[in-house]
């Protein structure tokens, strides 16, 4: 296990995990969000091959709508 932070809150999680399972194990839809891994913005098509490392820091943002 190794401990990250998921919008800053501390969380363990399985080491190599990927970023696209991280989604998966928060039930987190991959619609409409953005993800940043340590404050760089990782592309929907890196996900997968994104792993992440002790004591990174994942900042999940949800897209809304608004005018």
């Amino acid at each position: 296990m190794i401990s990250i932070n998921v919008n800053k809150t501390p969380k363990r999680v399985e080491k190599n995990i990927s970023v696209k399972r991280l989604l998966f194990t928060l039930q987190q839809p991959s619609e409409g969000i953005a993800v940043a891994v340590n404050h760089h913005v990782i592309i929907q098509d890196k996900w997968e091959t994104t792993f992440l490392q002790e004591n990174d820091s994942i900042l999940i943002i949800q897209a809304a709508q608004g005018g």
